[in-house]
């Protein structure tokens, strides 16, 4: 059985758009000696949080760092419930990644299908273009673009990034207002040491810089491994 801490430990969220680093991210955090690091922990947590989703995870972390040293979970709908958890756990921190929109759109598109019938989270279920999905609960639905049915991929392009951008733009506003909990990185710099040690004093604890890259064009979480 493993031993309660004398101290509890760092609890560090994990935040991004979705196709930005975020699997490469919880590995380096998972590699940090006695961390407890998860990537889209379920429940998920819908786009507009409901209070029992938001329970269970700041129940879970709560007890996990009584146990861990750095208790880590990436995803993008922490975005969605960062005041909860701050209010929660006000010494926690968080790290943000953010990847130029236009390749973290190809990146989505690559991986939701193409066509009619392929996956587009950011549009209401019902709308006779798209397949409904699991996961369309966690991301902002968007007014059903003009030429969905003409052009069903162009028009769903136009969707990610929009959300992306958006998704970026509440980061940095998030990063501006608590400098001191939240920490952003470029998806295209995360594979640096230089800035993985940063990250590792920013966490407070100590890691080893990995050159990798999880998750590169595929929906394999753990399949693949890139170096960059």
């Amino acid at each position: 059985m493993r031993p309660r801490l004398q101290t509890p430990g760092q609890i560090v969220l994990g935040l991004g758009s979705g196709r930005c680093g975020s699997t490469s991210l919880s590995a380096l955090l998972g590699a940090i000696e006695g961390s407890c690091a998860t990537h889209e922990n379920p429940p998920l947590i819908y786009w507009r949080p409901e209070k029992a989703q938001l329970d269970f995870h700041m129940r879970r972390f709560k007890l996990l760092s009584e146990f861990f040293p750095l208790v880590f979970d990436a995803s993008h709908w922490w975005l969605r419930a960062i005041d909860r958890f701050f209010t929660d756990f006000p010494n926690g921190k968080a790290i943000g990644l953010h990847r130029y929109s236009q390749t973290c759109a190809q990146s989505f598109a690559r991986v939701k299908g193409q066509g009619r019938g392929s996956i587009n989270h950011w549009v209401a279920p019902g709308n006779g273009v798209w397949c409904t999905n699991y996961w369309d609960p966690t991301y902002p639905t968007y007014p059903l673009p003009k030429t969905a049915r003409a052009d069903p991929d162009t028009a769903r392009a136009q969707l990610i990034e929009r959300y992306i951008q958006e998704y970026n733009t509440k980061l940095f506003a998030l990063r501006d207002r608590l400098p001191g909990n939240v920490m952003l990185i470029p998806t295209e710099e995360l594979a640096l040491p230089v800035v993985q040690e940063k990250m590792f004093d920013f966490v407070g604890l100590r890691g080893t810089a990995r050159p990798l890259m999880l998750n590169a064009g595929t929906v394999d979480d753990a399949g693949q491994m890139h170096r960059l």
